[in-house]
């Protein structure tokens, strides 16, 4: 009887590293959106109006039609803000100094 070949172990090949980018610095922690609110705008956005119950975020809507059919029927607005351009009150602008109303002589 011939003596069996010895059979070659099966290696897995090594995982692929993805290589880090020059300008890829790594993230050490995040905080969510709404503590992040809460700290520059002095609001808890997921505090519910009517109980003061927790809210939970369940969708977040990116298309601007979708966002339309939901808000046409819930009955709401779906024009958004009205767009003007930002104007300063008359009260509010500071002419300056009228140098045309000033005696000014110069002497040589």
């Amino acid at each position: 009887m011939p003596a069996p070949e010895p059979v070659a172990p099966v290696v897995a090949p090594a995982p692929m590293k993805r290589p880090k980018r020059a300008t890829e610095t790594a993230r050490t922690h995040r905080i969510p959106w709404a503590e992040l609110l809460q700290k520059v705008f002095e609001i808890d956005v997921l505090a519910c109006p009517e109980c003061g119950g927790r809210m939970e975020l369940i969708a977040f809507i990116t298309e601007a039609r979708a966002a339309k059919q939901i808000l046409d029927h819930l009955g709401e607005d779906s024009t958004g803000p009205p767009l003007a351009r930002a104007q300063a009150q008359p009260e509010q602008l500071d002419p300056g100094p009228d140098y045309a109303a000033q005696d000014i002589t110069y002497q040589d």
